[in-house]
């Protein structure tokens, strides 16, 4: 089984206006809601592949209920300590006269600090059932940022057969990198925010990821948006392009290529072919509206279009 940890759930709200007028009136064309969070994400992408999954975490008593029925009517299982307030609501505004997105992200209901036992016990019992643990996405108001390195260490003891993969930004991902995860997947922004270097080309992300390496990182992949990715482990470096598709909407991409990853690996796909799948499940969420999951017909079809370049 692979198990995402979910600490910080939303409700994604997608609205599509015909172009953006800053401080005037916008009517809008379409609007959908979708429950969803990181860890939820890749939960439900992972269900779409076929994999043995769990989602457990923190969810808010308003927006809970629908987001844990979305999760079980995939068959994924789930266990969420519930916490006082609201999901947190994040819109994602697209002007589909030029493609952009505009986010507008709540920080979501505040938790306090010493529910942190309680996740910490939900994690590691889950991560002993658990060849992967997924540790991914913000950390609600009143958690310390260095959360996601307790909880690597508690699995390390508690559950030393499960691997740990990590998506997360700033502190939380920093604190997290000195307790060598088995797999990151930062995107372009992460990982400059941890590195201080741009790495908008290819070459500096690689190099950047190869220093993640050393440090004892086993698994690399920067996710670099519309200009693809970026994989690193000791033996290879290669750069992948997007997938060619029509873009409906970029959000969970990342979560999406972590998905795939995780996936193909656990299946016995080499450090390539893992790269290519990831690269492959991207390019199918994108292809989606809002946050659906992605579907595996469009993942294989879009497989072989999926080229490498060595590094």
């Amino acid at each position: 089984m692979i198990t995402s940890v979910c600490l910080n759930p939303c409700i994604d709200k997608t609205v599509t206006i015909p172009r953006l007028v800053v401080g005037g009136m916008n009517r809008v064309q379409s609007s959908r809601l979708d429950y969803v969070g990181k860890g939820v994400n890749v939960a439900l992408n992972l269900r779409a592949l076929g994999e043995d999954c769990a989602c457990v975490g923190c969810i808010g008593r308003a927006g809970g209920d629908e987001t844990i029925a979305r999760l079980r009517g995939a068959g994924v299982a789930t266990e969420f300590i519930r916490v006082n307030g609201d999901e947190r609501i994040n819109i994602k505004l697209i002007d589909s006269s030029t493609g952009r997105i505009t986010e507008i992200n709540e920080s979501g209901p505040p938790v306090d600090a010493s529910v942190y036992t309680q996740i910490e016990f939900l994690t590691t019992s889950f991560a002993r059932r658990s060849e992967w643990l997924v540790l991914t996405g913000s950390l609600p108001t009143g958690l310390p940022k260095d959360t996601y390195a307790r909880l690597i260490r508690a699995v390390r003891r508690a559950a030393p057969d499960c691997r740990v993969a990590l998506d997360a930004e700033g502190e939380a991902f920093a604190s997290s990198v000195r307790e060598k995860p088995d797999f990151i997947k930062p995107n372009q922004y992460e990982l400059e925010l941890y590195c201080g270097t741009p790495c908008a080309e290819r070459g500096m992300a690689a190099g950047e990821a190869l220093k993640l390496i050393e440090l004892g990182i086993p698994n690399v992949l920067v996710s670099m948006g519309a200009d693809g990715a970026v994989w690193a482990d000791a033996h290879t470096q290669a750069y992948a392009a997007a997938a060619d598709v029509m873009v409906r909407s970029t959000a969970g991409a990342g979560d999406a290529m972590l998905s795939g990853w995780l996936s193909a690996h656990r299946r016995g796909a080499g450090a390539l072919d893992a790269f290519r799948f990831a690269v492959a499940a991207a390019g199918a969420k994108v292809m989606t509206e809002g946050t659906q999951p992605i579907t595996r017909g469009d993942v294989e079809r879009l497989l072989s279009g999926v080229a490498l370049e060595m590094l």
